[in-house]
């Protein structure tokens, strides 16, 4: 009989059985070290409830700054005194600003943090656990400073480092952000103490509205100050400019008057008087040439008149028309030989030679009239002549003038904008406000 070979497989009892087996050897060895896990769980405990009890509360409050986008003109003065425009951008400009380190060094000073142990660490009373095991390392540290000398310069950059190290710790707990796509910037400061935080974030806020209006005044002042002092260089200039124009017109007889120059105004002169001295020109010749005529027609005088009609003419012709009458009646009572007619007519003949030199007396007087009115037609056209030579200087000096008065027309009107300015800003200055609000 052959036997085979067989390997008997453990039924489902024995596995019950070895995990029995295992449990009870882990319960065993819990039940070895209970005071250990004990142990380990109550300090673990202890550890969680000390440092929660340790940790100190933290508060934070919020205030709330609007970008203020309504311009309220107080002047016209908009490139020193104008608002912020409603864009976008310049409320994240601000953003940065009310996070920036300047204005948080401002309210360093303006609230004493320096003083306050919540930010100067240096101020804090030490942790016992930390002065225990710090206390080895600051006994060599005091050890090291007590044989290095402390300069002046040491000792100002050990209190500017303190000093940055507050500003550090305030920007720590300052969180600046916009409220969605609004024109409100929150400012939110976190402090152990509910009444330290309103303060300091409300400090934030006022520092910064105040800069605001800092800012404006000092852009003022400054355009003021500059105002001030390009008018006093611009001063001396305006006079000197005017000075300049005033002396050429001087040299070159450039005069003005009533809107128009000497020169201008003397040849106007000149044209009026040469027509009058003209036309009294052809008068004077016109009664010559009458006179001559006449002069020439009858010499006796029986046919003068006009230029020749004078009062000892008029005599003469009196005398002549009375002797000539006499002649006529002697002459026909006495007959043409009578002694008596021969006398009145010798006193007929010398009354016509006086007529006939009289005659030639107004006719050289009217002559020399003529030609006295001849000389000043002529005189006058030479000083016509001469004053027109003059203008075509003149005109000529004039574009130098021009330029001249151009250069002091253009500082005097910079001299007056630049005036008026300064008299604006000097008004105003005072008067800026804020471009946000505190709500």
């Amino acid at each position: 009989m052959n036997v085979s070979n067989f390997t008997l497989a453990p039924s489902a009892g024995a596995e019950d059985l070895g995990r029995t087996d295992e449990l009870q050897r882990l319960i065993a060895t819990f039940r070895r070290h209970s005071r250990l896990f004990i142990s380990v769980a109550l300090v673990i405990l202890a550890t969680v409830v000390l440092v929660t009890f340790q940790q100190t509360p933290r508060y934070t409050a919020t205030s709330n700054v609007m970008i203020d986008t309504r311009k309220r003109e107080v002047s016209n003065i908009q490139d020193v005194l104008s608002g912020l425009p409603a864009d976008s951008s310049v409320v994240d400009t601000e953003v940065e600003i009310l996070k920036s380190r300047s204005l948080a060094e401002r309210v360093v000073v303006d609230q004493k943090l320096d003083e306050d142990p919540e930010f100067n660490g240096k101020l804090r009373r030490p942790n016992p656990i930390a002065a225990v095991v710090g206390a080895p390392f600051a006994a060599v540290g005091s050890l090291f400073a007590s044989h290095t000398p402390q300069t002046q310069a040491a000792s100002d950059l050990k209190a500017t480092k303190a000093h940055e190290g507050v500003v550090d710790a305030v920007l720590s707990r300052l969180k600046v952000r916009r409220s969605g796509l609004t024109y409100v910037i929150n400012v939110d400061f976190e402090s152990k103490d509910a009444a330290k935080a309103a303060v300091i974030a409300n400090a934030f806020a006022n520092l910064y509205l105040t800069q605001q209006l800092q800012d404006k005044y000092d852009a003022t002042q400054q355009a003021n100050q500059w105002l001030n002092q390009r008018l006093g260089e611009l001063q001396p200039q305006v006079s000197q400019a005017e000075a300049a124009v005033e002396q050429y017109k001087a040299q070159h007889g450039l005069l003005a008057s009533v809107g128009s120059s000497l020169t201008e105004q003397e040849i106007s002169n000149l044209n009026n008087q040469l027509a009058q001295a003209k036309a009294d020109e052809a008068e004077k010749n016109a009664r010559v040439r009458t006179a001559q005529q006449q002069a020439q027609a009858g010499a006796t005088g029986e046919n003068l008149s006009g230029s020749l009609s004078s009062q000892t003419m008029m005599q003469l012709r009196t005398q002549q028309a009375e002797a000539s009458s006499k002649v006529a009646d002697l002459q026909t009572k006495y007959g043409p030989r009578h002694p008596e007619v021969q006398r009145v007519q010798r006193q007929l003949t010398d009354i016509n030679t006086q007529i006939s030199e009289e005659v030639g007396r107004q006719v050289s007087n009217l002559q020399a009239e003529e030609s006295v009115a001849r000389q000043r037609v002529a005189s006058l056209e030479g000083s016509l002549s001469g004053a027109k030579g003059t203008l075509v200087g003149n005109n000529a000096a004039g574009v130098e003038l021009a330029d001249l008065q151009r250069k002091a027309d253009a500082a005097s009107t910079l001299y007056s904008t630049l005036l008026n300015r300064a008299k604006q800003t000097s008004t105003d200055q005072g008067s800026e406000s804020s471009d946000s609000r505190i709500v």
